[in-house]
């Protein structure tokens, strides 16, 4: 080669030489940072997965597929860098022992790591912006879940003899019976979800059970109705609700759903004199399994009876196929008729049965037809419960469902996980976060076998009676349990039957004499679990009661007077111990249960913790929630729980200093991922926080008592995870508490009361666009003026996409609430916005804003003095009015607004003054106007033709209102419009220019009044 070409050969591969010496230099360099940036992506990937898990598990989220191939994407780049770090040849690639390293092993993990870098870099370069999203409708749909519902032909004429009933006004009592396992509630389902939208301003459905508890009923109903039932005593509570029921603006549908006995209407709060007149809008409709009983509880009054019978022989098998998933062959298809005939068209049997056999073998199919034929059985649904659970291969998922069996109705899913943590029932799991995704992931299981149900939230979960009674004959046949329930207990089970039970359980009981009887030890060598909830204060325990019982491991007491605790203290082995509602006194002899994971004394009468809690150096969560008179904890006993994880003890007044315990001392609880604390003063708050830590917390500073409005209370009972509410004394300034602003990163659930120096909420506290946040609540503030306010208009900004609700009450500096341009996913979930005595605010929304507002369901305002109209205008806009659309608000109500011109005013001296809008674009149920002086007309453009939607129409003490219709439509279109409407168009006395003698003037049409 001649020395020419040798030179061009360098010149052109001079480059990659370099390139290579490059790499070949810097390798340690570049593994050290690899090194950090594999640290940063683990971190992230924790929070991650910690998110996905929360927003999937709690919240009932689909995470969005961007983030679920971010999460692999780590997993495989992790798993490739693990690979790097385990290379044999590595230990070459570097300097070592005086030796060089070897060229071509470097530069083959140089080019490895350059491409391991690459893609770290860029997996924590990636925005999830869209971290999940809802896989269902609304609130109201999630209540009537209905997923696997199916309307076959036999079911269309029961479903529109219900319908039919509904819409007679002469009907008030509705009862809907059929036998068990029918599918009457799954059909009643449906039809509410229909009457929702078209017939009931409120659908509401409570699970009466066997065991109705009237209180708890009564709170479901006020929480659905929107109201606080504040009154102490149970009929206090069902005059208020028989008040708001008899209401005749709301049209209400009170479902009472597995009705086994009879009820006192009047003291649930359901109005029963007169019920089925006319002059209430309240319909009761009741599901049972007995007709009898319907009867029983009307005592003679008119009831429409509809009996719901099962499915013909043919519908039966199609179901049983479909939930079985099925292949083609033949021999299955055969078997699946034959069992589907035993089911007797009873679709909860037919669902429970064939997804027991769902993907199991032959042989297995004809055993259980075998048994069903051999005993000349038909599939009860105790066949199909005790099937699914024999056909369960998880022992972790048998055990969880019997565990279920015997707690209460819709009963909580923490409670569960608790129950679960004190069996020691899963084996590698430590902490109660684990456990809590194992019990999430078991309750989803055993709902798809039809084993469990959905309760009327996503934190609690039910079981069907007729599921209950044969998991509690499984627990005594195979568990050697004991249950018994509102009865009376004369003698205790034979002492061989003691020595077998695992298991003892005493619900609403009356064990007063038989206690009184036996001063000695129930010999119970294997008893695992004991719960008492009692029914006579005056019970009284034997101190020696517990002392044959060593094996114990979760201990329940509940409405007990227990002034010595000294009959505990052999129980070495138990690791929960709840005392609930109990009137206590001393409590020392709890120190001595080192072993203990959980312990709870909510709602007991108990004024301080002993020093020797601070020996519980095992326990995992500690409940002491609405402890209202513990007012005393020694300093340093919180700070030696070292394994604590929850901590409830909201209702308390603990934090004090001087000698009590104070929050500092939670800084030490480094295991500490849940909190709950009530705390009267600001300056209790340590220095250095420990909040970053939470993954969830319910922190409240001050009582919010004073707020009389059920709108702010109710923000406490939201399912967030995430809950603050701060409203310091004499307000403070929130920029010196940078502890505190850390909550505002992730907050789901946000009360904001007055607060010093913050005047946009967006910008001051939280300039992230509050990510996470659904619920916004302020009162009582005299500072803040907009919710978001951008001092740089042509910037967008993303800003609160997760709110699903805004409250404002008292805030009295506000004249516009919203001043920015937004990015499309900005307030793309708000439902609710309910505004009152804002008396600064000139309106509710610029029209650039409106665009962002699809999903606005419900708008109120009241009591703003200034406003003028809802919408503005603005003079700059290119928007014209028929851009005004609210596509999905089904309720407006404006009350005391003495300014009010009209809906909009066009600030570009347009002169319409009115609520005016394009037909079917702006409401289509409700529409509520009461005491608006100012406002001369209320609808125009044609608004006939929105009244073809609309439920209710009422128009109160609007003086200067000179007509309904701005604008003349034709008598063809409000004569169709008005037939349409629901309810009766109401318009007082203070309104002379509509009226005309007995009728609404439109016009020149006479519209009557009924």
């Amino acid at each position: 080669m001649k020395p020419q070409d040798i030179f061009n050969l360098i010149i052109k591969v001079g480059p990659y030489i370099k390139k290579v010496l490059k790499e070949l230099s810097s390798y340690e360099s570049r593994v050290r940072e690899l090194a950090k940036d594999v640290s940063k992506l683990q971190r992230k990937q924790k929070r991650v997965q910690s998110k996905a898990r929360e927003e999937e598990r709690r919240h009932g989220r689909t995470i969005d597929d961007e983030v679920v191939q971010w999460l692999k994407g780590v997993d495989q780049i992790i798993c490739l860098y693990g690979n790097f770090l385990k290379d044999e040849e590595s230990q070459y690639a570097v300097f070592s022992n005086g030796y060089l390293p070897k060229p071509a092993i470097r530069y083959r993990l140089s080019v490895m790591v350059i491409y391991i870098t690459k893609r770290v870099k860029g997996l924590l370069d990636t925005n999830l912006d869209n971290f999940s999203y809802l896989s269902g409708p609304p609130s109201f749909d999630a209540d009537f879940d209905n997923i696997r519902y199916e309307m076959y032909e036999s079911r269309n004429q029961t479903r529109a003899e219900i319908m039919a009933a509904l819409a007679d006004s002469n009907v008030g009592l509705i009862g809907v019976y059929g036998l068990s396992g029918v599918g009457k509630t799954s059909l009643i389902k449906e039809v509410a979800m229909e009457v929702k939208v078209n017939m009931f301003d409120e659908v509401i459905m409570v699970n009466v059970t066997s065991r109705p508890d009237i209180r708890s009923i009564q709170g479901q109903i006020a929480d659905n109705l929107g109201v606080e039932l504040k009154e102490e005593s149970e009929s206090g509570r069902a005059a208020r609700l028989r008040e708001i029921l008899k209401n005749p603006k709301d049209k209400t549908l009170l479902i009472l759903d597995n009705m086994v006995v009879k009820l006192d209407l009047n003291m649930l709060g359901i109005p029963s004199a007169n019920i089925a007149s006319s002059q209430t809008n309240h319909k009761t409709l009741m599901i049972s399994s007995s007709e009898q009983l319907l009867l029983r509880q009307t005592d003679g009054r008119r009831i429409r009876k509809i009996r719901v019978e099962a499915l013909t022989e043919e519908e039966a098998e199609s179901m049983f196929k479909t939930m079985a998933e099925m292949g083609e062959d033949s021999t299955f298809k055969s078997l699946a008729a034959q069992i589907a005939k035993k089911c007797r068209g009873l679709p909860m049997t037919i669902v429970t049965t064939a997804t027991a056999l769902k993907g199991k073998s032959l042989p297995i199919w004809k055993d259980a037809y075998r048994r069903l034929e051999s005993q000349n059985l038909t599939a009860r649904p105790e066949f199909s419960t005790k099937l699914s659970y024999e056909l369960l291969e998880d022992k972790e998922l048998k055990h969880t469902f019997l565990i279920c069996a015997r707690m209460n109705h819709d009963a909580l899913i923490t409670d569960l996980v608790r129950y679960c943590i004190a069996l020691g029932l899963f084996q590698g799991i430590y902490t109660v976060r684990e456990a809590t995704d194992r019990v999430h992931a078991l309750v989803a299981k055993l709902k798809d076998l039809s084993l469990l149900s959905d309760s009327f939230s996503r934190d609690r979960f039910t079981m069907q009676d007729v599921v209950r009674d044969a998991a509690l004959s499984i627990a005594s046949q195979q568990m050697n349990a004991f249950a018994l329930t509102k009865g009376k207990l004369d003698e205790w089970p034979d002492i061989d039957k003691l020595k077998r039970y695992t298991a003892i359980s005493f619900d609403h009981c009356d064990l007063t004499d038989l206690m009184k009887e036996f001063s000695k030890p129930i010999n119970c060598p294997r008893l695992r679990v004991f719960h008492l909830d009692n029914k006579d204060p005056l019970l009284h325990i034997p101190d020696n009661f517990f002392n044959a019982m060593k094996e114990l491991r979760l201990l329940t007491l509940i409405g007990l007077h227990l002034s010595s605790l000294s009959s505990i203290k052999c129980l070495k082995k138990l690791r929960m111990l709840c005392l609930e509602r109990c009137k206590l006194g001393d409590l020392s002899a709890i120190g001595e249960l080192e072993k203990l994971r959980v312990l709870s004394l909510s709602g007991s009468d108990y004024d301080k913790l002993p020093a020797e809690f601070s020996q519980l150096t095992k326990l995992q969560i500690l409940d002491m929630s609405d402890s209202f008179k513990l007012e005393n904890i020694p300093a340093g006993v919180l700070s030696s729980l070292t394994s604590l994880e929850e901590l409830y003890a909201g209702s308390s007044h603990i934090w004090k200093g001087q000698g009590n315990a104070n929050l500092s001392e939670l800084r030490q609880l480094n295991q500490l991922t849940t909190l709950d604390i009530q705390i009267p003063k600001i300056t209790h708050f340590p220095e250095n926080l420990f909040f970053d830590r939470l993954d969830s917390y319910k922190i409240v500073v001050r009582e919010f008592n004073e707020y009389p409005e059920w709108d702010f209370k109710v923000l406490e009972m939201c399912e967030a995870s995430r809950y603050l509410a701060l409203q310091p004394e004499n307000g403070f300034d929130i920029h010196h508490w940078k502890g505190i602003k850390i909550l505002f990163e992730r907050v789901e659930n946000l009360l904001l009361g007055q607060l010093n120096d913050v005047d946009d909420i967006f910008s001051e506290l939280n300039y992230e666009g509050f990510p996470y946040l659904k619920y916004l609540s302020i009162a009582s503030n005299s500072k803040v003026q907009s919710i978001i306010n951008s001092k740089n208009q042509n910037l967008p900004e993303k800003a609160f996409p997760e709110l699903e609700s805004l409250f404002l009450y008292e805030v009295n500096n506000m004249q516009h609430i919203f001043q920015s341009k937004f990015t499309p996913d900005s307030f793309c979930n708000l439902k609710i916005i309910k505004i009152k005595r804002c008396g600064q605010l000139k309106n509710v929304f610029f029209s650039s804003m409106i665009q962002h507002l699809s999903a606005l369901e419900t708008m109120e305002v009241s009591d703003c003095k200034s406003l003028k109209e809802i919408v503005t205008m603005k003079r700059d806009s290119n928007r014209s009015t028929d851009d005004i659309k609210f596509p999905g608000l089904r309720s407006l109500t404006l009350q005391y607004l003495s300014e009010l011109n009209g809906f909009y005013t066009d600030d570009a001296s347009t002169g319409k003054q009115a609520l005016n809008t394009k037909p079917g674009e702006l409401f289509d149920e409700k529409l509520d106007v009461n005491d608006c002086m100012n406002l001369r007309y209320l609808l125009s453009l044609s608004m006939a033709k929105i009244l073809m939607n609309l439920q209710s129409l009422y128009v109160s003490q609007c003086g200067m209102m000179e007509s309904i219709f701005k604008m003349e439509v034709s008598l063809t279109d409000i004569e169709k419009a008005f037939y349409k409407i629901l309810h009766v168009i109401y318009a007082s006395i203070s309104c002379p220019t509509l009226l005309c003698g007995n009728s609404i003037t439109v016009y020149d049409l006479q519209v009557p009044w009924s």
